[in-house]
């Protein structure tokens, strides 16, 4: 009897699925399924911090040093007479923090989708959005506890309000996103809107071989063929607005939101495979401000070009022990907030281990990131850090 390996990877990764979810608790009614569940991730801070640094100030150094909580998150999904799904899932630890980032919000879905059209499935509500691997991969089934910079410092908005389309096809090898949002990303839950109302517009389609590839970081099954994914994304949007939000980067701040037109554009690959598993994606930022005064650039009131642009890249490898319930990675990522600028560069080299007590419903993480010198300056741009965490699943 022949054995077809791809669809052996296949029920590998759905029983993998399965097993990560079983700690959910489920209510059933007649025309109702609904899930609660959570998880929360106690986090040790140990900041590095480089004394030569002017920003390190005495009494920065002396508060380098936290416990706090990453995560504190419920969950409620469920689907009612098979044709409409909705998530909603709130973040505590967000809500005490007393963080003014918008970013940090604590709603973090609260979205309904409905799936009795065959053409496609309709989300509409606060959600992901479709750009980035990096941003989409959950960060309870990801290798490290920190995302790559060039997603997590603000160069897009990684949730907005809006309407999502998205179908897969031939076996969910293909999927295929476009959707249209507020462009105004978190800032969106205050009720706040653009000027011109023009909407975000973003794009995404992957496609797998041989099989589908879920949004992992680590291959804890051990699919016995490589799984390949190639995706390309894509967001514009055209605005007339002030509101800037955004995050520092370098010596310069990019912004999530500008009073122009913003391009991006980015592409990413995945592969899985016998516990290896490998990731890599570039994005690329153009901002055209109508202000072509407020282009940063080194000479002051000099305007060089009517655009600028920014971006970054990361590449990841994770290999899993079966043996010592353990996974090993290691990352680079870059980012520059300003290609007209000198010395706006950076680069950070990123070392994880987690050991898996009971699957992801229960893990050790630990990661270190080394801030490797910028290219134009002779010291580091930012402070190394080691981060030690807990996370358990209910």
């Amino acid at each position: 009897m022949r054995i077809n390996k791809s669809k052996i990877g296949v029920f590998l990764l759905l029983l993998g699925a399965q097993l990560s979810a079983k700690s959910q608790f489920t209510l059933v009614g007649r025309d109702h399924v609904m899930q609660l569940s959570g998880w929360f991730t106690p986090v040790y801070n140990y900041r590095l911090y480089n004394p030569n640094l002017p920003s390190n100030t005495l009494d920065k150094l002396h508060t380098k040093d936290v416990f706090s909580f990453d995560y504190a998150r419920l969950s409620l999904t469920g689907k009612i007479k098979g044709q409409l799904e909705y998530d909603f899932e709130y973040d505590l630890a967000a809500t005490y923090a007393g963080n003014t980032d918008v970013t940090n919000s604590p709603v973090v879905d609260a979205n309904v989708t409905y799936t009795g059209n065959r053409w496609a499935n309709i989300k509409i509500g606060y959600q992901k959005l479709p750009f980035s691997l990096g941003s989409m991969i959950t960060e309870k089934y990801g290798a490290f506890l920190g995302r790559p910079e060039v997603v997590r410092t603000g160069f897009f908005s990684r949730r907005d309000v809006g309407v999502l389309f998205f179908k897969d096809y031939f076996n969910q090898t293909l999927n295929i996103y476009a959707g249209a949002f507020s462009g105004l990303g978190e800032y969106s839950l205050q009720g706040i809107n653009d000027k011109s109302l023009n909407p975000l517009i973003v794009s995404r389609v992957t496609l797998s071989y041989p099989s589908k590839v879920r949004e992992r970081d680590i291959d804890v099954v051990g699919v016995p063929v490589p799984c390949i994914r190639i995706g390309v994304n894509a967001m514009y949007n055209k605005r007339t607005s002030d509101q800037l939000g955004s995050h520092s980067v370098g010596s310069y701040t990019p912004y999530t939101y500008i009073n122009g037109e913003k391009y991006d554009y980015g592409t990413d690959l995945s592969i899985l495979y016998r516990h290896f598993s490998f990731q890599a994606e570039v994005n690329r930022f153009r901002y055209q401000p109508w202000d072509k005064s407020v282009i940063p650039v080194n000479t002051p009131n000099t305007t060089y070009s009517t655009y600028y642009l920014a971006g970054g890249c990361y590449a990841q490898t994770t290999y899993y022990s079966p043996k010592l319930k353990s996974s090993f990675s290691a990352r680079y990522d870059n980012v520059n907030a300003n290609n007209r600028l000198k010395g706006d560069n950076s680069s950070t080299l990123s070392f994880a281990y987690q050991l898996f007590l009971h699957d992801y419903n229960s893990m050790l993480r630990f990661q270190y990131w080394h801030r490797l010198n910028d290219k134009d300056m002779a010291l580091p741009l930012e402070n190394d850090q080691l981060r030690i965490g807990w996370q358990f699943l209910f």
